[in-house]
């Protein structure tokens, strides 16, 4: 995904999925959430002016997930 800034581009964004072009989900493994994690898909929601992530964690024994709400 292309990010621009001030009409002046500044680089891209690799996300996981884009579902029906309103979803973003981001795969992480670990077994927490981890708040760099958080702000990378509040960054994704931010440059696309997107509504809603979901960020799903596959760890050792299970899979975890959290949405994530755009609030600007």
């Amino acid at each position: 995904m292309r990010v621009e800034y001030n009409n002046k581009f500044i680089g891209n964004y690799f996300l996981d999925f884009l579902v029906d072009e309103k979803i973003i989900v981001e795969i992480k493994k670990g077994e927490r959430f981890a708040p760099k994690n958080i702000d990378q898909v509040k960054a994704y929601l931010g440059s696309t002016n997107l509504k809603l992530a979901i960020l799903v964690h596959f760890g050792n024994n299970e899979v975890k997930f959290k949405r994530i709400i755009n609030q600007y």
